[in-house]
């Protein structure tokens, strides 16, 4: 082995790079599928071709962050409006078909400090569904710096005709950064999706 090392250093040199660097990738697909929900991994790419850098603790910190967000997430939905209410707010013809409409978007407050609590409402109205409703999907994602922090809800739920108001509350971590933050919300049906993004500020 010592023979291998003196008369071919670069290439022992590699192969034990190589090695380190399939090492590393292996725990992070372990950590990978250990993480769910607000949970992501900080990964920082070397210089050279095999490298693979991780901070683990700035990786720690972000998790247990992220986690201790994803606890403190609270949902709740009602109808508040009957179907003939409805169809008369959007003017809907019976017989024209399913249909799904998103009214209201809203995100408050809209300045908050660390441990402060953050409340997300989406009101949208059901129309033209059959007796045991429509499969609407609700999603909402946390994105910071043009990155995606995390999902804080993706649903597939079953809706009757009406109007209804869907509310997701989530506690800001005690280690956020300040900065403006954006919830993207969005509800589809069969395919089509209706967004809204709703910013707040970290101090």
């Amino acid at each position: 082995m010592f023979n291998l090392v003196k008369k071919h250093p670069a290439s022992f040199l590699g192969a034990v790079a190589g090695c380190t660097a399939h090492f590393l990738l292996t725990a992070v697909c372990l950590v990978l599928l250990l993480l769910q929900g607000c949970a992501p991994l900080i990964l920082a790419a070397g210089a050279g071709a095999g490298y693979l850098a991780v901070d683990k603790r700035a990786a720690r910190k972000v998790d247990q962050s992220l986690r201790d967000l994803s606890k403190s997430i609270t949902i709740s939905s009602r109808r508040i409006l009957g179907n003939r209410r409805t169809e008369k707010k959007y003017r809907y013809k019976r017989g024209s078909g399913s249909t799904v409409r998103l009214q209201e978007t809203s995100l408050a407050p809209g300045t908050v400090h660390r441990g402060d609590r953050v409340t997300s409402i989406l009101v949208y109205g059901v129309l033209g569904a059959p007796a045991d409703g429509l499969i609407i999907r609700e999603k909402r994602e946390l994105w910071f710096n043009n990155k995606k922090l995390c999902t804080l809800r993706d649903e597939s739920i079953s809706r009757k005709n009406g109007t209804w108001k869907s509310r997701l509350v989530f506690k800001v971590p005690g280690s956020a950064a300040n900065g403006t933050y954006i919830v993207k919300q969005q509800i589809s049906y069969k395919g089509k999706k209706q967004r809204s993004k709703k910013e707040f500020i970290v101090r």
